[in-house]
């Protein structure tokens, strides 16, 4: 299986687990799904998630509890489009994981959050002066 392959069948995994998933559960859904742990030896990584950590446009990794988690970036993305779409007007960053969870029964993982700035083709951010954080 060829890198690009590799990459599509990572986002097939991750988009059935939409909050994210632990390294773990990740090499079982796509052993699972594809037959084969994910080949990223045969990719020249010694290691998954030095591999994983070259793939930020499908896989995003985060730690919860110590334990690192991995979430489908282009999941996130559209999802939040789809939620600025519904709330045109803006909204405070505080209550995006809450309307986040009402709307689509998930929540953006916490990692997603901090990345919101980065992600200029989705939202700005903007910092208000009470030093509060809105998102438009």
């Amino acid at each position: 299986m060829d890198g690009e392959s590799v990459k599509k069948s990572l986002r097939s995994v991750l988009q059935s687990n939409q909050g994210g998933v632990p390294i773990g559960w990740l090499q079982a859904d796509y052993r699972s799904m594809c037959g084969e742990l994910i080949p990223y030896t045969r990719l020249g990584y010694p290691v998954l998630m030095d591999y994983l950590r070259t793939i930020p446009s499908v896989v995003r990794m985060e730690h919860r509890m110590g334990e690192p988690e991995v979430y489908n970036v282009e999941l996130v993305q559209s999802r939040l489009s789809e939620l600025l779409a519904k709330h045109w007007h803006g909204m405070w960053l505080s209550k995006l994981p809450g309307v986040d969870l009402d709307i689509f029964s998930q929540t953006i993982p916490p990692e997603a959050l901090d990345k919101l700035d980065t992600w200029t083709h989705i939202c700005s951010v903007r910092l208000h002066s009470c030093r509060s954080h809105g998102i438009k």
